[in-house]
């Protein structure tokens, strides 16, 4: 009886970490287009 329950807590986790991986990436990814210089920036 144990053993779904270990399944299902397994499988919970791997999807939570999953899921936090798409929200860093993506958090990443916009602070990197936040901090990019603009084309009047990089003609200075």
């Amino acid at each position: 009886m144990a053993d779904y329950r270990e399944e299902m807590y397994l499988e919970m986790a791997r999807s939570v970490e999953k899921a936090l991986n798409i929200l860093m990436d993506a958090q990443k990814k916009c602070e990197e287009l936040h901090f990019a210089p603009t084309e009047t920036e990089k003609d200075l």
